[in-house]
């Protein structure tokens, strides 16, 4: 591996609890590609998420705000109505209300990953 930027990311949901700590170590080659270690699958893909937000926040913001049926909301209809149809789709297929009723259903392991990913990429945005 070549010379590049090493940074530690670590986060917790509060300063008592330590349950959903999250701790990883990103090393970026000069082009930029990332090799993360962690200690745990959790610590793993935070680093994952962090170091993707660092390049796609814009993309991974708009993802969400899609997945919600917030577009009009936030961009306004678009042309040719293109975000309002898709509201109207994810709404009517009952999109934004599946995520707690999936995650339940995930094992162990991907629940760990969600809630990883979930911190880094809000440690990125806050």
């Amino acid at each position: 591996m070549t010379s590049g930027m090493m940074v530690s990311l670590g986060c917790s949901q509060s300063e008592t609890d330590r349950s959903h700590r999250y701790e990883s170590t990103v090393v970026k080659t000069e082009y930029g590609i990332p090799h993360i270690t962690a200690e745990s699958w959790g610590s793993l893909v935070f680093g994952e998420a962090y170091t993707a937000a660092e390049d796609h926040v814009c993309n991974m913001a708009l993802a969400l705000v899609q997945s919600r049926g917030e577009s009009v909301a936030i961009f306004g209809p678009g042309p040719r109505n293109r975000n309002l149809s898709g509201d109207i789709v994810v709404k009517a297929l009952g999109i934004p209300e599946k995520p707690g009723e999936a995650l339940a259903a995930q094992e162990r392991q991907i629940k760990e990953w969600i809630e990883g990913y979930t911190a880094g990429y809000n440690q990125f945005v806050n």
